[in-house]
Formats: C-alpha cells, sequence, structure tokens
C-alpha cells in the first residue's frame, strides 16, 4: 500500500521499514561528486551539486526532501538552476523533479532494473524499472553520464539490500521474550 505524501509523491510504505545504508553516501562522493580519473579539477557529473560539500541548487529549500527519503546527499540538475528533470540523491533512493511540483519517488529497493544503454546513438537518458513494472526516465545532459550512473545505482541497490540482510540475520539471532 502506498500513500500520497504532497504534490504527487508516493511513497512506498514497505520500504519506509528499510534500515538506512550509510555507505550510499560513501558512492556517491565518489562516483557522482568525485573527479575523472586522472583529473584534479574535471568533475564527473558537473550538474551535480553535493550536499557534502555546501552545493545547492539556486531553487533548492530544506524542506523539499520528506523525512522518509532519509539524508539529502546532492542534487543532479538537467539544466542548471532548473527544478525540471532535477533529481534528488538520498541516503534512501531517488526523487525525480517533474513540471510544478511534480515529484516522483523511487526507493533504491524498488528498482528492479534499468533499460539497456547504446553507444549507438549514444544513450541520453536512463530508463529505470519499478518493481510494479512502471519506468521513470532520468535524463542525462552530457553523453556517457547514464553509463556512469548506473555504477552508482548497481552500488546503492546492493547496499540497501546488503543492509537489509544485516537486518534479518540479527534479528533472527535474537532469542525472542
Amino acid at each position: 500500500m502506498s500513500h500520497t505524501a504532497g504534490a504527487g509523491t508516493e511513497v512506498d510504505e514497505a520500504n519506509m521499514n528499510t534500515p538506512p545504508a550509510p555507505n550510499v553516501a560513501k558512492r556517491a562522493r565518489r562516483l557522482l561528486a568525485g573527479m575523472v580519473a586522472g583529473s584534479l579539477t574535471e568533475r564527473v557529473y558537473p550538474e551535480y551539486l553535493s550536499f557534502e560539500r555546501g552545493e545547492r541548487p539556486t531553487w533548492w529549500k530544506d524542506d523539499i526532501a520528506l523525512p522518509a527519503w532519509g539524508t539529502p546527499l546532492g542534487v543532479h540538475e538537467y539544466e542548471p538552476n532548473t527544478r525540471a528533470r532535477a533529481f534528488l540523491v538520498t541516503e534512501m533512493g531517488l526523487a525525480l523533479f517533474g513540471e510544478g511540483d511534480e515529484v516522483t519517488w523511487l526507493h533504491y529497493t524498488d528498482i528492479a532494473g534499468w533499460g539497456p544503454l547504446s553507444k549507438e546513438p549514444v544513450s541520453m537518458s536512463l530508463h529505470i524499472k519499478r518493481k510494479n513494472g512502471e519506468r521513470i526516465e532520468f535524463p542525462f545532459p552530457r553523453v556517457g553520464q547514464a553509463f556512469a550512473f548506473v555504477q552508482f545505482i548497481g552500488r546503492a541497490i546492493w547496499e540497501h539490500e546488503h543492509a537489509k540482510e544485516l537486518l534479518e540475520r540479527e534479528l533472527a539471532r535474537e532469542p525472542t521474550p
């Protein structure tokens, strides 16, 4: 069951009990806010604004992120200073901003996979598939970013699955009163 969490945002109640995966922040820091291999100045994602570095889009307000989304890590802007088509990266998932107040929430554990990426012609977006079959398009302004973002998504999913598995093992060991 899901409920509306404001302005078209769906929050899946089953995922609200998923333990946080603190290593997602480490993955975002390395894969999204990091530098291109061999460079000290060229960022992998110049459009990614890292909250850890104190960067914020001009349109950002702290109350945009719902508490269930976890700690906001950064925003990837498709167009500078524009909320439409930007997406928020958090420790629990991604929030894709549409036109106006439209927001689509995607928990990492709700990701079933993604569509194929192409080198000819080069994919400029990533189509993420939810477990319910719905597809969500994440657009990227630069060649190659969709390919690199798959690395982050894959690691974020793994971190959450691993955290859940560890919690389940720990709960199975605890004696019941």
